[in-house]
């Protein structure tokens, strides 16, 4: 939930760090607020992944980081929100994850078809996936 301020809170599962806390949390059973260094516009889920614009079109992503997805260069997982460095001189408009496609399992691998990906949107018109 994206307040008026720009702040963020979060709540509910964090496998994977997609919540934006502690890797040491399963789960958050109340509102929790994250940390951002600017207010931030906008919000993206997606299964095991998640994402945030700032006010100056800032993209910062945390989650399941396996296949690459959370845009870092690397295929680590964030159990906190990072800005995407090289999008740092990009205004980003619009973010979206992928939803539902895959199965996880109690052993952290993820199985399945399709692993989570990405794509965001610039205001110069720009497609980033």
């Amino acid at each position: 939930m994206v307040f008026a301020d720009g702040s963020v809170f979060v709540w509910g599962d964090n496998q994977y760090g997609k919540s934006g806390h502690d890797a040491n949390s399963s789960s958050l059973d109340h509102p929790t607020q994250l940390q951002f260094p600017c207010p931030i516009r906008t919000v993206s889920l997606g299964s095991l992944v998640s994402g945030a614009i700032g006010v100056g079109g800032e993209l910062f992503t945390w989650g399941y980081g396996k296949s690459g997805c959370l845009g870092h260069g690397d295929r680590k997982h964030r159990h906190r929100p990072e800005q995407v460095s090289s999008l740092s001189n990009t205004h980003v408009v619009h973010v979206a994850f992928t939803k539902g496609q895959i199965n996880p399992d109690t052993t952290g691998d993820v199985k399945g078809k399709e692993q989570p990906h990405a794509m965001c949107t610039a205001d110069d018109g720009g497609l980033f996936t």
